[in-house]
């Protein structure tokens, strides 16, 4: 592909164009519904209030390829010719208003074009092109049947006007130029997918066509070339999982993930219009003369480079993790990175951490009441355990965090966890016998199995928590000094696993190489318990210890 254009186009700069559908595409076959949507979408637009100055919808791209005096329709037939319809109900308005519509073509279905220029709904049934046209024809006149002869007029100025300040309705236009091989190709890989088109993609197309403006040609192709490579190696980087999710969730929106830098830049990164990023650098191209391409680029491969700084920098990245985490955005950090030098900056960081937890009431956090709270302290205790770690190659996972669904749970049972359902009560017994070594439990376990009808789980359950609590006492811990991470597979749906079966659970999870969380490893190991006489409960010197070890790392790190 040689040249490429693109840029935003009023539906009233069509008028004057020639359109033809290729033989390669399929006829029109658009819906009620989504014409419907379309006819509504212009109206909310049309109605709306408090409307920005040249401020407009824009509709999805329409990508074409001129040839003499006509544009090849490559992608966006079904929208054009739903405004072609739209027009051809109101050609009286547009008579009145002076307006014409574009001409809209097919290269090997001749029938069907006469059809839509001169529809016929007694002819609707002839083959299914005539069927889908005439449908969302006689859709366009139901809903226009509910409108004034004024609002018809409006509502047409709103799609068509071209002045320079309207509130109108436009298109992305992507014009490109090649063989007609190249072109089939283009076409294919659009309707499989391959080429998206999202917001990234039309601004990739945007900076190159503006590059090839610059002369000499091959200082411009040459530029060309040099920035394709920059982008294709951040798209790269960006897409390493444990780069990514340490910036995003799970289930981020971005398609390519340059586009996250780009929105960055627009600072409104949860706008709903599916095209507003590329919107913004259009603009932002036309309407600036200090604006160019250069310096556009410049400031997206700044952010980059910020970003993997602080991903490469092992406390930046745990700092910057645990607030991206806590719904701080990427904006907000970046606009304090600018205005302070390192060691500022990590003051500010540990400012905006201590913000998310009230470091003086640690012990008085409970389950039922402070669960952000207590999983904000967890996350941090991990996070500055491994900061002060020896061991450099030490990382929180933050992507392994997300996707697994850590979060607060017992480290000794609790009786308001008791399993309710008889499938997991059952259960929970199984794996109590097979890490039991208590020969007459398993024969009482074994017994109650075979029970039929109704059995009493919680005589059962009560003895077996017994046995594994300090004295015998079974106490409900809900503070801190009874809770670390957990994600939901190792507690189970029915939860309240004693600490035994926990323990040789997430031993068994870490041999075979799965993420977990570093103070929750040492709480089952025991680490922070300076003598080990039994590893069957979680006592109460066990709870003392961890208390002790946890609110001396937070403090020592973040106040002193």
């Amino acid at each position: 592909m040689q040249d490429q254009k693109i840029e935003l186009k009023g539906i009233g700069d069509l008028l004057k164009y020639k359109f033809k559908v290729p033989p390669y595409q399929r006829g029109y076959r658009w819906n009620k519904r989504q014409v419907v949507e379309l006819l509504e979408d212009i109206e909310d637009f049309h109605k709306k209030s408090n409307k920005k100055e040249n401020e407009f919808y824009c509709l999805q791209p329409i990508v074409v390829s001129k040839l003499n005096e006509e544009y090849i329709l490559i992608d966006g037939q079904q929208r054009l010719t739903t405004i072609y319809l739209i027009l051809t109900f109101l050609d009286n308005v547009m008579q009145t208003l002076d307006y014409e519509k574009f001409e809209l073509a097919y290269s090997t279905r001749p029938g069907s074009e006469t059809f839509l220029n001169n529809i016929d709904i007694s002819r609707k049934n002839e083959n299914i092109d005539f069927f889908h046209i005439a449908e969302a024809y006689e859709v366009i006149t139901e809903w226009f049947e509910t409108k004034k002869g004024t609002e018809k007029v409006q509502l047409l100025t709103t799609l068509l006007d071209i002045s320079e300040k309207a509130n109108n309705v436009r298109v992305i236009w992507y014009e490109i130029t090649g063989s007609e091989e190249e072109l089939i190709d283009i076409f294919t890989r659009i309707n499989i997918g391959k080429i998206p088109l999202t917001n990234s993609e039309l601004i990739k197309a945007l900076l190159l066509s503006e590059q090839a403006k610059i002369t000499p040609l091959k200082v411009g192709q040459l530029r060309q070339l040099e920035i394709a490579n920059e982008w294709d190696i951040i798209e790269q980087d960006l897409r390493n999982p444990e780069f990514w999710l340490f910036l995003q969730d799970v289930d981020s929106k971005y398609q390519n993930h340059i586009e996250l830098l780009f929105a960055i830049v627009t600072g409104d990164m949860n706008n709903k219009d599916p095209y507003f990023t590329f919107q913004f650098f259009n603009n932002r191209l036309k309407q600036d003369e200090d604006e160019t391409v250069e310096v556009l680029w410049a400031e997206i491969k700044k952010i980059y480079m910020q970003l993997k700084e602080w991903y490469s920098i092992r406390e930046y990245y745990h700092l910057v993790g645990y607030l991206i985490l806590n719904n701080y955005t990427i904006k907000e950090l970046l606009e304090k990175s600018k205005k302070l030098d390192k060691s500022d900056f990590k003051l500010f960081l540990k400012s905006a951490i201590l913000e998310s937890i009230n470091i003086n009431e640690l012990e008085l956090y409970t389950y039922f009441s402070d669960r952000l709270e207590l999983r904000n302290v967890l996350i941090l205790f991990n996070i500055i355990s491994i900061i002060e770690s020896e061991n450099p190659s030490l990382r929180f996972n933050f992507g392994q965090f997300k996707k697994q669904n850590w979060d607060i749970e017992h480290i000794h049972s609790v009786s308001s966890e008791i399993p309710e359902k008889r499938s997991h009560q059952i259960d929970w017994l199984n794996e109590v016998y097979e890490y039991t070594k208590d020969e007459a439990l398993k024969k009482e376990i074994d017994v109650f199995l075979k029970i039929k009808g109704d059995r009493d789980f919680d005589s059962i359950y009560n003895k077996i928590v017994s046995i594994y609590s300090e004295n015998g006492e079974q106490k409900d811990i809900n503070d801190i000094s009874n809770l670390a991470l957990l994600d939901a597979k190792t507690n189970r749906g029915y939860k309240n696993a004693v600490f035994q079966i926990k323990r040789a659970t997430i031993i068994e999870k870490e041999l075979n190489g799965q993420f977990i969380p570093l103070c929750t490893r040492n709480v089952f190991l025991k680490y922070y318990s300076p003598s080990v006489d039994q590893m069957s409960f979680w006592g109460n010197a066990d709870r003392d210890y961890y208390l002790k070890n946890l609110k001396s790392t937070l403090n020592n790190y973040l106040i002193t």
